[in-house]
């Protein structure tokens, strides 16, 4: 999945760090603990065998496809081009974190903390994932997934666009 998924040079240039991953991977293997999604995909993947644009387009971005269709979606825009790759506009919460709470954990709430609303190593600013936190916040892909998004970052740019919530007052 990693080359439709998206990922960071990191994985590929450091073979150390695979290493490590595969070892944590049998780990939790042997402990039972690791649970595969078997039937996922991505966006990418479906704009490479989708010759339809429109249909690849509507699958994406329409909520009543998108939480509908037979597999997990990973990541919430379409590929234009291969210049402008859509996990350069958003983060692992809105590509990966969030479609595996809403469609395989069934949860109704999520809370984000930290820098998750940044993209590209901390590069780029918040804006440049912003569009993606509306969408899965929006009413509408919000009577898809059912899901609220909570922010726990007081004074964040990411409290525009969802609800502050103080995490002394979630203990």
């Amino acid at each position: 999945m990693y080359q439709y998924g998206g990922g960071g040079p990191m994985w590929v240039q450091k073979t150390d760090l695979w290493d490590k991953y595969n070892w944590l991977i049998d780990e939790l293997k042997k402990a039972n603990k690791l649970e595969p999604i078997k039937n996922a995909t991505s966006s990418k993947f479906l704009k490479n065998t989708i010759s339809d644009k429109n249909l690849y387009e509507s699958l994406i971005l329409n909520p009543s496809h998108r939480f509908n269709y037979h597999e997990l979606i990973f990541q919430t825009y379409v590929h234009i081009n291969d210049s402008t790759a859509p996990w350069s506009q958003e983060c692992v919460m809105t590509a990966h974190v969030f479609p595996i709470s809403a469609q395989i954990l069934n949860a109704e709430k999520v809370y984000c903390l930290g820098v998750d609303g940044r993209s590209g190593r901390f590069a780029r600013p918040f804006s440049s994932t912003s569009g993606a936190y509306k969408l899965w916040n929006s009413t509408e892909w919000y009577e898809h997934h059912n899901m609220k998004i909570y922010s726990l970052m007081a004074d964040n740019e990411k409290n525009t666009i969802l609800p502050y919530v103080n995490l002394e007052e979630l203990l």
